[in-house]
């Protein structure tokens, strides 16, 4: 997604039982796990390793849907077909043979 559209979106949607703990850290407060503490350095690792990519936390997928809705408002519906059809494949090239970014807007209108 990184290499095709300027705005790419990681959704997390955690479970209800952080909900009470998002004050303070959520999930990766306190003492962790050893999965918890290899997950967390993973996450870390592709955030820091993708500064372009934007991040979304969210506790349901009630609150995804609320926010998505948010962002898309006064913004027509994706063309479906539109972007099915984009493939990296059919991507254009640019000089230095890096396939070209798509405007995400392009698929909006």
């Amino acid at each position: 997604m990184l290499r095709h559209y300027p705005n790419s979106i990681l959704l997390i949607e955690s479970n209800r039982k952080f909900e009470t703990k998002i004050v303070n850290g959520g999930p990766f407060q306190g003492e962790l796990t050893r999965h918890c503490r290899d997950i967390r350095t993973l996450f870390c690792s592709l955030l820091r390793s993708n500064p372009e990519l934007k991040l979304i936390w969210s506790l349901s997928p009630t609150n995804s849907a609320e926010y998505f809705s948010e962002v898309k408002l006064n913004c027509s519906d994706p063309d479906v077909d539109k972007a099915i059809s984009l493939r990296s494949d059919d991507m254009p090239e640019n000089e230095s043979g890096k396939a070209k970014t798509m405007n995400l807007q392009t698929i909006f209108n």
